[in-house]
């Protein structure tokens, strides 16, 4: 009898301790903060828009000025990014030369793809750019400015090793027929002054 009671007992505790896990709560994407976050990372960009998929490894630092350098998986040239308060400039390694007021612009012009430039700061941040943004109550994520953000894998302060992001809206397909899908892997963390 008493064997009974002891698996009994195991039972109820292996039930509670998982009831108990299943109940934590998700981690929400952290409310926006209106100054840009400061940082350098190394990262694999993966996109897709339905006819096109891109496939680049990024080297990015974003303080007082933006520069990323955007390579092949074997660490060939895609293009240079540069932009500060005079605009952004897009060198693609072919030596074309493109300008644009904004970053989002500026990629859309000299890439053909529309990516949330703007937004990716807060985002690779694990926090929701200035602006309304609502929360996914289901998952660790957001839908912010017609894209469907997903965070996975945070460290201690709070950033996502890993960004999926959609948009099916018009103006983010660009050239392809499909929804847009990002995914920015991130290899490297280098807070910046």
């Amino acid at each position: 009898m008493w064997r009974g009671v002891e698996r009994g007992s195991a039972l109820l505790g292996i039930c509670a301790a998982l009831a108990g896990c299943a109940s934590l709560p998700q981690p929400k994407a952290l409310a926006p903060v209106q100054t840009a976050p400061r940082f350098e990372i190394n990262a694999r960009l993966l996109a897709s828009d339905g006819q096109r998929r891109l496939s680049s490894q990024l080297r990015w630092s974003h303080n007082e000025r933006t520069r990323i350098l955007m390579t092949t998986p074997l660490g060939q040239a895609l293009a240079s990014i540069e932009s500060g308060a005079e605009g952004a400039r897009l060198t693609t390694a072919e030596g074309h030369s493109y300008s644009a007021d904004s970053l989002d612009a500026l990629v859309r012009r000299g890439l053909g793809w529309s990516l949330p430039l703007q937004q990716l700061p807060w985002w690779i941040n694990g926090r929701a750019a200035p602006g309304d943004f609502a929360a996914m109550s289901d998952r660790d994520g957001l839908q912010q400015d017609g894209w469907t953000v997903q965070f996975d894998g945070r460290d201690a302060l709070g950033r996502p090793a890993r960004l999926d992001v959609e948009c099916t809206a018009e103006p983010c397909r660009g050239k392809g027929s499909g929804s847009l899908h990002l995914r920015v892997l991130i290899d490297q963390w280098t807070d910046s002054p």
